[in-house]
């Protein structure tokens, strides 16, 4: 059968798990096929990528190095695991722009190409399994600070580099993000536009909070500017037809 991702959800049990060591190892392992399957994604691209490519396979090393030691119980091997993964997130920092500025290059030259829209494709599956695998590089990395605090191997401070996992409950995101909405809307149109919930408002989601902060913000924002300006352009139209 074929295997199945962890969810978000999972990578949030993987923090609290009562087996920091065993739930370490099952997400090294994660992260080992993830990665190989991004090296295949970058090497499907018709341009070079050779550095990200590079990258990756430095990674995959890393992981399995730090994997065998955690398997071994080497001597501090969650506080090494743990600093191996603070340097991983770092090293991936500039994927983004790199893999940007090798896409922007080949569109000029393929301009007017069909093959410009093949290469969007895969770029964006491949952005989409990356803000995955970053998710569960750094969920990793803080179950492996709290495992090696707690073992009495040494305290990795957090690096705070990014997001956190964590339940949220649905009602208090969207009304705060309602609000700030509303307050954006009044600043623009000098009018407030009232905002109705329906719907299940007590479900807890396991999210990044300050992602789906700003997704749910930017959504009502652009919900209630077009209200606005729907109603503005129908009272003009009434007007002339009058």
């Amino acid at each position: 059968e074929r295997a199945v991702p962890l969810s978000i959800r999972d990578l949030l049990i993987l923090t609290t798990s009562q087996q920091p060591r065993a739930a370490a190892v099952l997400a090294h392992e994660e992260l080992c096929v993830r990665t190989a399957q991004q090296y295949r994604r970058l090497q499907d691209l018709p341009f070079t990528t050779s550095l990200l490519e590079k990258l990756h396979v430095e990674t995959f090393a890393q992981l399995q190095e730090s994997l065998s030691g955690i398997t071994k119980r080497e001597t501090r091997s969650l506080y090494k695991s743990a600093k191996t993964f603070q340097g991983l997130s770092a090293m991936h920092g500039p994927f983004e722009q790199e893999l940007m500025a090798e896409v922007k290059a080949f569109q000029r030259r393929q301009e007017g190409s069909t093959m410009v829209r093949d290469v969007n494709d895969k770029v964006q599956d491949l952005m989409a399994s990356r803000i995955g695998n970053m998710l569960l590089l750094r969920q990793t990395q803080r179950l492996l600070s709290q495992a090696s605090e707690s073992s009495g191997e040494g305290k990795v401070a957090d690096d705070g580099a990014g997001p956190v996992i964590k339940p949220v409950v649905l009602s208090g995101v969207a009304r705060g993000s309602a609000s700030v909405a509303q307050g954006l809307c009044e600043r623009v149109h000098s009018v407030r536009v009232p905002v109705m919930f329906k719907g299940d408002l007590d479900a807890d989601p396991t999210v990044c909070p300050a992602h789906v902060c700003h997704i749910l913000t930017e959504l009502m924002k652009n919900a209630l500017n077009a209200t606005v300006n729907h109603a503005i352009t129908h009272r003009q139209l009434s007007q002339h037809a009058g």
